[in-house]
């Protein structure tokens, strides 16, 4: 069962005992004792995997000096993905004190118990005005770099807790890249498991791998998650990394949208993936 426990604003929802975090101002208000919803979930024979963001976040920047996306250059002052008024801040995917931040989280909740962690958000900003924004020396021709050394640096910390780092990524990301987001392509980054999205239902426009061209991928399901899985292989398959795919879990366009799909992932000898319904109804027969 995946859930989040840090989300995309940057909201921290269980009860931390670091000092960085409660700098950070970034715990809730209710936060829960994640160490007995675990305990919880392993009597009810359920195997949690918990989700955060890392430099999406648009809540510790505030608080945690140097580590925010500056204005034009060092000292620029906050840089903004959208006009202040209705603007976020970003955490700095270069940024030590961010680096460090988003690794205390993931370190404490590996000694609190979680065995499996999805990483988020592993990335430069997106918005507008990227041109003004300034994250340091090395990002400026080395992005990808950036986040490789991080995200290898993290996995390895914890290995050493019994805990698996699993990075997630859209499938469209994967499959294309971005070099304003990561300087290039994050299957190319150092990580042994992968994780990514597909959500045909949400691929209104046609949906061109390759040489393939799928016109209405949304009354696809099959046809669009089998071309995307097989795409996504050869991405990042080849290193043996394992793909962790994410699909939806209703039938929104035609009968059966979830069984075709799981039924394309079977196929691909994808026999581990995670089901989500944005309505956290998991009682459809469809998929029987």
């Amino acid at each position: 069962m995946m859930f989040d426990i840090k989300d995309i604003q940057g909201s921290l929802y269980y009860r931390s005992q670091e000092e960085i975090v409660t700098a950070a101002q970034s715990m809730v208000e209710n936060p829960i004792d994640l160490v007995s919803r675990l305990e919880a979930m392993d009597s009810a024979g359920l195997t949690p995997i918990v989700r955060i963001f890392a430099f999406q976040d648009h809540t510790a920047c505030r608080y945690l000096t140097g580590s925010h996306v500056e204005y034009l250059s060092a000292g620029g002052g906050y840089w903004y993905d959208n006009d202040p008024s209705v603007g976020n801040r970003w955490l700095n995917p270069e940024s030590e004190v961010a680096q460090n931040y988003i690794t205390t989280i993931a370190l404490e909740l590996a000694r609190m118990g979680v065995k499996h962690l999805i990483v988020d958000g592993v990335q430069y900003p997106t918005g507008v005005g990227l041109n003004l924004a300034y994250y340091g020396e090395r990002s400026a021709n080395d992005k990808l770099g950036v986040l490789n050394d991080y995200i290898v640096g993290l996995e390895q910390a914890l290995k050493t807790e019994d805990c698996t780092l699993i990075l997630m990524n859209t499938a469209t990301i994967l499959l294309q890249g971005s070099d304003d987001q990561y300087g290039g392509n994050p299957a190319d980054l150092n990580i042994s498991k992968v994780s990514t999205s597909i959500f045909p239902t949400s691929l209104s426009d046609p949906l061109v791998i390759g040489e393939e061209q799928i016109i209405t991928p949304v009354n696809t399901p099959y046809q669009t998650t089998d071309s995307v899985i097989k795409a996504i292989q050869e991405k990042v398959g080849g290193s043996g990394r394992m793909i962790l795919p994410i699909v939806q879990y209703f039938d929104g366009y035609e009968t059966g949208a979830a069984r075709e799909q799981l039924k394309a992932l079977e196929e691909n000898g994808i026999t581990c993936f995670i089901l989500y319904n944005a309505q956290g109804n998991y009682t459809s027969t469809n998929t029987a």
